[in-house]
């Protein structure tokens, strides 16, 4: 059991074959993690900031211990959101309902470059799993992702205006986006380029996105050889009237889906529903260019 750690320049955490690396139930160790603050340690179960050459690989078990107190956190907060931005603190007014209660995240490289992970498998995440921002060369492969379908925001793969990342091999099923490329909010930014996925499987979960936060554009985006089981979404390119950008190109081919509600979708109106539900939202913003 530890609490945040943090990975230095050519630092390798390799996890045993049944091993687990289990985060504290402490809360008052970590911080919250939000897209439009600049990351610190302690956000993270694990976090690599500001370094080259770092990865985490073997065949062991990283358990970010969400159900013990973060869940939970969720659930509560859900049930008082109303429309609109929350204040859920002093240091994150203004943090969107659809955000979801900032908790922290379980694996994070943040301005990363030459980064690897690879082998573990990462469960119960407090919030999204692995969170990749405004880093480059960056290699995920044979990685699996195990977090509830009810747990709430609990992304598995969040690749943030990174540019030359490469996934192969990858086994998702979580409670939210299976994977989301994104570029950021309202702030001047990295686009997302230069990403691949390849060879993957992603079991329950919202399917791959495309957004929401894509305020600085997304392009060179390959999908292949990617099969889609019980998700809610396919293929979803989403955007909100406050964070969008130039979006494309994007090639996806030998795809595979089954039990899928919805195998595309495209929307630059997203309101924080998953897919599928987007007709239900009441579109009463006055008329914008």
């Amino acid at each position: 059991m530890s609490g945040p750690l943090s990975l230095k320049n050519h630092v390798t955490l390799h996890l045993e074959q049944e091993s687990t690396l289990l985060g504290s139930s402490d809360t008052h160790l970590f911080y919250w993690a939000f897209l439009g603050k600049a990351a610190q340690p302690g956000e993270a179960l694990i976090s690599a900031i500001d370094v080259q050459d770092v990865a985490i690989t073997g065949q062991g078990h990283i358990d970010g211990n969400g159900a013990a107190v973060w869940w939970p956190q969720a659930v509560r907060a859900h049930k008082t959101q109303t429309s609109g931005p929350l204040p859920y603190g002093p240091d994150y007014p203004g943090v969107p309902a659809a955000n979801g209660l900032p908790r922290p995240w379980l694996i994070e490289f943040s301005h990363v470059q030459h980064g690897r992970i690879s082998g573990v498998t990462a469960t119960n995440s407090p919030m999204w799993t692995v969170v990749v921002r405004e880093s480059s060369q960056i290699r995920i492969d044979h990685l699996t992702i195990r977090n509830p379908a009810s747990s709430r925001n609990t992304d598995g793969i969040d690749l943030v205006s990174s540019d030359h990342v490469t996934m192969s091999n990858l086994d998702i099923a979580t409670g939210d986006d299976n994977i989301a490329i994104k570029s950021g909010l309202t702030q001047p930014g990295r686009a997302a380029s230069d990403i691949n996925i390849t060879h993957s499987r992603f079991g329950e979960g919202h399917g791959l996105s495309i957004g929401s936060e894509l305020a600085n554009g997304a392009h060179h985006i390959r999908i292949s050889d990617v099969s889609f089981q019980n998700t809610l979404s396919g293929l979803r390119i989403k955007s909100g009237r406050d964070r969008g950008g130039d979006i494309g190109w994007i090639s996806a081919e030998h795809l595979t889906m089954d039990h899928v509600r919805v195998p595309l979708s495209i929307s630059d109106y997203y309101a924080g529903q998953p897919g599928g539900t987007q007709q239900t939202v009441s579109m009463t913003d006055p008329a914008a260019p």
